[in-house]
């Protein structure tokens, strides 16, 4: 009897187990696909406002420099443009525009006032050696803005940057690159106005922002607790990301192809693959977004969060149910063998003995008549 009760214990037990499980397995695969689907939802927006917030920092300084540049153009009409005003003004727009390393203009050979040969060996808003008008203001670390010297750049339209602005003959944020400020390279990119007078390009306008200030900016969100956002320009070079000696330099990810090709027609792209600075898996997503009004390039802003924190929920729900379940069968498992016990082992031994004693031939042996289910 015992061993009847115990098989039938273990089989109840058994059964239950299997249900509770298919139930939880069904239950976590239900959970993980909505919470799957949440986190797309979820990265998609932050991604969306996160590339927004970035295209409003740099539309806000492309905005003043757009404003340096219709100046500087509207000084360019008088009889005898002041060069010494667009100097000070270019210094007026750094001081107010603390998120900037610093403001500048450029100019081509007798662009700005046809009076280059009169600047001879003039090394503040001038090339001294031919007088062609530059001008440009930095924010030193503790605040402070000072004018740098006009330097020896003679021909300004060999250097990239300054042709991006030129060959578009629009608005542009540039490629990040390296540049020589007070003595210190410092890793950049510059959100550029062309100038005209009478519709012929005469020099541009310019805001230099750090790689450093982007990623500082971009540091102060985690995605899920531990994720990251990264920055990339429009041909994959990473422009903000907690990989600092990368900054600068051609992203690695290994399906950066696909992503610029998804970036270049104007469509994000969702990946999921490894991510160390995230602690490993992660779900990731790349948005596309421009920069001023005529460039058609894309930058992109990506949002990478760990799998172990997006399903962290999901395994806590599996977990609970698992256990719920496991409890559960054994409560059932135990309460089966008391119900056999009860309904069965006890009335199966009372005949038992009833039937040894009429083998034995005690036939004045009393059988017990006090159920209905004989």
């Amino acid at each position: 009897m015992k061993s009847i009760a115990a098989r039938t214990t273990l089989a109840i037990g058994f059964l239950a187990v299997l249900a509770f499980g298919s139930a939880a397995w069904l239950i976590n695969a239900t959970a993980s696909r909505v919470q799957t689907e949440s986190a797309k939802t979820e990265l998609q927006s932050l991604a969306e406002a996160q590339s927004y917030r970035v295209r409003l920092a740099m539309e806000n300084s492309l905005a003043q420099v757009r404003g340096l540049a219709d100046a500087t153009e509207a000084e360019m009409a008088q009889p005898r443009p002041n060069r010494e005003l667009i100097h000070d003004m270019v210094g007026r727009y750094t001081r107010r525009d603390t998120t900037a390393l610093g403001y500048w203009v450029e100019f081509e050979r007798d662009a700005f006032d046809g009076r280059d040969a009169d600047f001879l060996g003039n090394n503040v808003f001038a090339i001294p050696t031919i007088g062609r008008f530059t001008s440009y203001w930095v924010r030193n670390d503790d605040g402070s803005v000072t004018a740098e010297e006009g330097g020896d750049t003679e021909d300004i339209g060999a250097e990239d940057y300054y042709a991006s602005a030129r060959d578009l003959g629009g608005e542009t944020m540039f490629e990040p690159y390296p540049y020589e400020v007070s003595g210190v390279e410092v890793l950049m990119t510059s959100l550029m106005v062309p100038i005209f007078k009478d519709g012929e390009f005469r020099g541009v306008a310019g805001a230099d922002v750090t790689l450093a200030g982007l990623q500082a900016e971009l540091a102060k969100v985690k995605p899920y607790g531990t994720g990251v956002l990264r920055l990339y320009s429009p041909t994959g070079m990473l422009m903000a990301g907690p990989e600092a000696d990368q900054l600068g330099k051609a992203a690695t990810h290994a399906r950066m192809a696909d992503i610029l090709a998804a970036a270049g027609r104007g469509e994000p792209r969702r990946l999921a693959s490894a991510d160390a600075a995230g602690g490993g898996e992660a779900l990731q997503l790349f948005m596309p977004f421009r920069v001023g009004t005529k460039d058609p390039k894309h930058f992109i802003l990506s949002v990478s969060a760990p799998e172990a924190e997006v399903f962290a929920g999901v395994r806590s729900i599996r977990d609970r149910i698992l256990l719920i379940g496991l409890l559960s069968a054994i409560a059932l498992a135990l309460a089966a063998r008391l119900i056999l016990v009860r309904l069965v082992r006890t009335p199966l031994a009372q005949t038992v003995v009833v039937v040894s004693a009429l083998a034995d031939g005690k036939l004045d042996n009393p059988i017990a008549g006090n159920g209905d289910d004989e």
